[in-house]
């Protein structure tokens, strides 16, 4: 029985489907990123944690998935131009760039573990009541803050009820 070779083509065309795919997270990651900084329905959670936090998470967290969208994009292009030519140099950097992109999420999830308490502890709601009970009237910036995050809650529960 002998072995053919067809030059690597079933190689070649698993590593293009495979930098398309990884694309396609990059724009997905974009995407999510922007939806979370410029929707007006989602933007009033990001201002209400932003001021409750001294350092806000969320929004960095939107600006991160933006970059590591831009990041995947490039690291695809790479991997697709390195798998096309068949450049050595390109797919060693690939590779390279998918070890420091694991790496990269290693870290966040140490962090996810690490900052998990800021969550899940209920600061949240001493915050909300700092809000409503402090600055409702005082601060200008907060009354219409806080109508559209009751407007919100208020909606989707009465939503809830109503199909039960």
């Amino acid at each position: 029985m002998t072995v053919q070779r067809t030059g690597g083509d079933g190689t070649k065309i698993a590593l293009l489907l495979y930098t398309i795919l990884f694309w396609a997270s990059g724009l997905a990651l974009i995407f999510i990123g922007l939806w979370m900084l410029l929707d007006p329905k989602r933007n009033y959670i990001l201002e209400l944690v932003d001021f409750s936090e001294d350092d806000p998470l969320l929004t960095f967290a939107s600006y991160i998935a933006i970059v590591a969208g831009v990041v995947s994009l490039f690291v695809g292009f790479i991997g697709f131009c390195g798998a096309l030519q068949r450049m050595r140099c390109l797919l060693v950097g690939f590779m390279l760039f998918l070890f420091a992109l694991f790496l990269a999420d290693v870290a966040i999830g140490t962090l996810a573990l690490v900052y998990r308490n800021k969550f899940t502890d209920g600061k949240l709601t001493v915050y909300v009541k700092n809000l409503t009970q402090n600055r409702y009237n005082r601060d200008k910036w907060v009354q219409p803050l806080l109508d559209t995050v009751q407007f919100y809650v208020s909606s989707t529960f009465f939503l809830i009820l109503w199909h039960k």
